[in-house]
C-alpha cells in the first residue's frame, strides 16, 4: 500500500507540473507589475501563438519555407502596443522590450514602461490583443502592486478589467475570477490522485 501512495503522488506532481507549464496558443498570459519608478509587463505565450499572429500581420508569410521570429521584434512591439490599453489609452510609445525568448515553448515578450503609470484610482486594462487570430481566446492577467496580486480571466468577448490597488471594495467584476487558474489545476490534480489511487488500490486487491 505504501508503494502505492508514493507512485501516486509522483504521477500527481508530474501531472500537476505538466498541467501548469503546458498551453496552448490561444492561451497568453499578462503579468503587470506596477511600482512607484518602473513598472513592466510580460507576456508569454507560445513560439505557435507568434507565427499564428505574424501570418495575420503579413498575409505572404502564410507561403514562406522558414520564418526568423526574431526578425519581427518590432513588429510585435507595436502590435502590443497599440493592442493593450491602460485607462482607453493604448501604449503605444511608452513601452520598450527588455527582454524577448521567442523560439522555446515557454516564449515571452518583457516590456518596461517608460513612463510612470498613475494607479492610486484604479486602473482600467483592455486586452485586444489576438481576436483577430483567434476564435476562441484566453487571456490570464496578474497584476502586481507591492505585495498584493490580482489574478483574472479575459476572452476575446470579455477584454476589460479593473484593477484598484490595496484590494479596495470598489474594484469592479469586469472579468475578475475569484479563483486563479492554478489553484483550478491544484483540485483537479487533487481529484485525479484520487482516482488513480482508488483505482490502483482495487487492482491489488
Amino acid at each position: 500500500m505504501k508503494k502505492i501512495r508514493i507512485s501516486g503522488f509522483t504521477l500527481a506532481m508530474l501531472l500537476y507540473a505538466a498541467a501548469l507549464f503546458s498551453h496552448q496558443p490561444n492561451q497568453l498570459t499578462y503579468t503587470f507589475r506596477f511600482g512607484e519608478e518602473i513598472s513592466t509587463l510580460t507576456i508569454h505565450f507560445t513560439p505557435k501563438t507568434v507565427l499564428n499572429l505574424l501570418e495575420v500581420l503579413n498575409p505572404e508569410l502564410k507561403n514562406a519555407s522558414k520564418i526568423k521570429l526574431s526578425a519581427y521584434e518590432k513588429d510585435l512591439n507595436r502590435y502590443f502596443e497599440e493592442q493593450i490599453l491602460l485607462n482607453e489609452n493604448d501604449l503605444k510609445g511608452r513601452l520598450y522590450v527588455d527582454e524577448m525568448r521567442l523560439t522555446s515553448h515557454d516564449a515571452y515578450i518583457k516590456f518596461i514602461l517608460e513612463d510612470v503609470i498613475e494607479i492610486s484610482n484604479g486602473v482600467v486594462i483592455t486586452v485586444n490583443s489576438l481576436t483577430e487570430v483567434y476564435s476562441k481566446l484566453e487571456n490570464y492577467v496578474f497584476v502586481n502592486y507591492q505585495d498584493t496580486k490580482k489574478n483574472y480571466v479575459l476572452s476575446g468577448e470579455r477584454r476589460r478589467l479593473f484593477w484598484k490597488p490595496l484590494g479596495s471594495t470598489k474594484e469592479r467584476q469586469l472579468g475578475f475570477m475569484g479563483s486563479p487558474p492554478e489553484w483550478v489545476l491544484y483540485f483537479m490534480v487533487i481529484g485525479l490522485f484520487l482516482v488513480v489511487a482508488i483505482v490502483l488500490s482495487r487492482k491489488i486487491r
